[in-house]
């Protein structure tokens, strides 16, 4: 696995390239909103339940927080990453080339199914669950309630979709990938954001 460096460098360059591809910042900033809250009760949990050296008596350790960080610096990284990816080639071209190689067809394409149908639920839930505490009087104290709800409805709902995804599956691949349909070029710069993003998600492994 890359250091800490080097995953802080590969977002900056991945963010940079989705936003020139996208023109606008509106995908990146709603991006943060989402990964804040992943990122909260990430940095909560490690920073008072890792044992280490603790900060001026308080019950939060040194190891913690630099767990968390490292946590929340590799998942931005691979969710950026991967949105690059899913922004510049659509699904239908990704499904194409997996299906040439069995081997990462059969690990991937459920994913990649499974995460598109979460891409819609996921942001719905969070957005009820952040109406919900902001209209509570004293949200603050509520706010760690809110936070494991929020993992919980998640959990629920990923299940939720897997099951949906076993039970419908031909019918889910179809969708993407009618069997007679034509597929359209794809233009050159989206084939080199292509290959940059694919790269660098390949760099996660390294």
């Amino acid at each position: 696995m890359a250091d800490d460096r080097v995953l802080f460098i590969f977002t900056l360059l991945t963010i940079g390239l989705l936003y020139l591809q996208s023109k606008s910042w509106v995908i990146i900033t709603r991006s943060f909103r989402l990964l804040v809250w992943l990122f909260v009760p990430i940095v909560l949990l490690h920073a008072f339940l890792t044992p280490g050296t603790y900060i001026m008596g308080l019950p939060v350790s040194i190891e913690g927080l630099k767990q968390s960080f490292e946590l929340s610096l590799n998942l931005a990284c691979m969710f950026f990453t991967a949105l690059l990816v899913m922004q510049v080639l659509k699904m239908k071209y990704l499904l194409q080339g997996l299906q040439k190689t069995p081997a990462l067809s059969q690990a991937l394409v459920p994913r990649l199914l499974l995460l598109m149908r979460l891409r819609t639920t996921i942001p719905q839930l969070l957005h009820k669950q952040r109406m919900y505490w902001q209209g509570l009087e004293h949200k603050w104290l509520a706010l760690p309630d809110i936070l494991f709800e929020s993992i919980s409805s998640i959990l629920k709902s990923s299940r939720y979709e897997a099951q949906f995804l076993w039970e419908y599956w031909d019918d889910e691949v179809d969708k993407l990938l009618p069997v007679n349909e034509t597929v359209s070029k794809v233009e050159a710069s989206d084939l080199g954001f292509g290959v940059l993003a694919i790269l660098a998600l390949l760099g996660l492994w390294l």
